[in-house]
């Protein structure tokens, strides 16, 4: 793909894996909040599982691109979406797993 765009002038754009929204997705939002607070070992696995799927699968590789997406469902209108313990757990090691 690299070298098919080579001198075209368009970019790669490389969305990385966001395992918070996997799991979220795959749960459902009601159920992964609630999960969150009532069995926090149950989206332990599911975040495991989907980052042993990402790193055998090969989906999060390391490739040149000219844009890297890295997202996150932090906050709502009004105010943080989790409690800080939560963010701490839960989001900011896949954040910073991302950006390094």
């Amino acid at each position: 793909m690299l070298a098919a765009l080579d001198g075209t002038g368009i970019g790669i754009l490389y969305n990385h894996v966001n395992t918070p929204f996997i799991v979220t997705t795959a749960v459902g939002y009601e159920d992964y909040y609630a999960a969150l607070l009532e069995d926090p070992d149950f989206i332990r696995e599911c975040f495991k599982r989907v980052t042993r799927s990402a790193q055998t699968t090969g989906t999060d590789p390391d490739l040149s691109a000219d844009a890297h997406l890295i997202t996150a469902i932090l906050a709502m209108s009004n105010g943080p979406i989790m409690s800080d313990a939560i963010l701490e757990e839960f989001e900011f090691p896949c954040l910073e797993r991302n950006v390094r």
